[in-house]
């Protein structure tokens, strides 16, 4: 669930560029006045649709998840195929408004199903209580027992910070935070997706600087969003087969992307005719990847109840990675090369107005200084690995498929109890 929906966010700004060319045309002031009514239209709609749902397994349900994966990436082959081919030639404003369709088209096809299976639901719902009322026993509803039991004494909240609770349960968010699990899922977080934000943000500029055209430099723009979301939905999914068919623990996944990571950090430190569009490939995906995986990650270990509190502290580590790499690694080292440049060709740094750096040199240094700290967050994630090994060989989902029977079996006496009730009123 996490990947599918991570995956529709990394499509989002993909989706967001081919809504504004079908109703703006290619003006790029109307781009910002979309951002800001589009997502609030769209939130005021929707808000309705959200309701709490118990934890009942259906019998469908991973055909369903392959039905939102299938259409999902059908949508993100057809925006990146058009997004490609809208760079190569001109569209009219109608061709924009025909590809946007498409878009929505497929963006609304997942509600539609969605929508069937919940009628298929409440259709066999009122089947099986249409059979209950033909078998049912009258009696009278069970009488509701009071609880008299003392209510236990809150402990102080600082009392148990240092004793949490097993891996899985709920902890509280100062455990999680003061844990040495989290400690190492920020430091992995500060390594892997800091420097591979801190690398797609440079992208174009590294392009340019290894002396590609433009055209293929947004070529590779384009192939780091799609790998994106590929990383995204198939973290989720490839992860939870091997967890689930060899106890392949999910952190053990995590340090294989950020190695990944660390190869295309060093593609573009070693720079050879052809090389970014692998290091774009494996940046992209080795980025979405991570994101997925974190968040699954401390949803396993820390439990729910804090869960929004606790993986937005947890993924802290990326705008700060993405800060100290950016300004203090990359900003820095590219300006010195760009110096080193500028003082070779007899000028100064008055003389021009942007320092720009031709050649492989200009990135080397700060790429192989990003790939060491990739391999630094593997390491730390495979010490991770280490400490929860033995909690994914168990079974880290016992508790939920108990809540699930429970619940269906509360639901199954509440059909009943009505029943019962029906039958009584008749034969008032």
């Amino acid at each position: 669930m996490v990947g599918l929906l991570k995956g529709f966010t990394g499509l989002s700004g993909a989706v967001m560029n081919q809504l504004y060319l079908a109703i703006y045309g290619n003006d790029p002031k109307a781009l910002i006045l979309l951002i800001g009514w589009l997502p609030a239209i769209v939130s005021l709609f929707f808000v309705y649709t959200i309701r709490p749902m118990k934890v009942i397994k259906q019998t469908n349900e991973r055909r369903m998840f392959y039905k939102y994966l299938f259409i999902s990436l059908a949508l993100a082959l057809f925006v990146m195929v058009i997004t490609i081919i809208q760079k190569q030639k001109a569209f009219s404003h109608g061709g924009y408004i025909a590809t946007a369709t498409v878009v929505c088209i497929l963006l609304f096809i997942p509600l539609g199903v969605a929508i069937n299976e919940e009628l298929a639901i409440w259709k066999q719902n009122r089947q099986i209580l249409n059979s209950t009322l033909t078998s049912v026993k009258i009696e009278a509803p069970p009488a509701q027992t009071i609880d008299t039991k003392n209510p236990v004494s809150e402990s102080s909240w600082c009392s148990n910070i240092f004793s949490p609770p097993k891996r899985g349960e709920d902890y509280t968010i100062l455990q999680a935070l003061l844990s040495v699990d989290m400690l190492l899922v920020f430091v992995s977080v500060f390594s892997g997706l800091g420097t591979s934000l801190s690398a797609i943000d440079n992208l174009g500029q590294i392009g340019e600087s290894l002396g590609y055209p433009s055209l293929t430099i947004s070529t590779f723009v384009s192939l780091v969003s799609i790998w994106n979301y590929f990383g995204r939905v198939c973290a989720g999914f490839i992860s939870e087969i091997l967890l689930s068919k060899w106890g392949f623990p999910r952190t053990l996944v995590m340090t294989v992307v950020l190695v990944l990571s660390c190869i295309g950090h060093i593609l573009i430190a070693f720079a050879f005719p052809g090389s970014l569009y692998v290091s774009s490939v494996l940046i992209g995906f080795s980025y979405g990847a991570q994101l997925t995986l974190v968040y699954t990650i401390i949803s396993e270990l820390f439990g729910l109840k804090y869960y929004s509190t606790l993986f937005n502290c947890g993924v802290l580590g990326s705008p700060l990675g993405s800060y100290v790499f950016n300004v203090r690694v990359l900003g820095i080292l590219y300006d010195r090369e760009a110096l080193k440049q500028l003082k070779g060709q007899g000028l100064s740094r008055d003389s021009v107005k942007e320092l720009t750096c031709i050649g492989r040199q200009c990135y080397r240094m700060s790429f192989i200084i990003m790939a060491g700290v990739a391999l630094v967050g593997a390491l730390c994630s495979l010490v991770l690995v280490m400490r929860t090994r033995n909690f994914y060989q168990g079974d880290i989902y016992k508790k939920f498929r108990e809540q699930a029977v429970d619940n269906k079996t509360g639901e199954s006496e509440m059909g009943v109890v009505v029943s019962s009730l029906e039958d009584r009123k008749t034969l008032h």
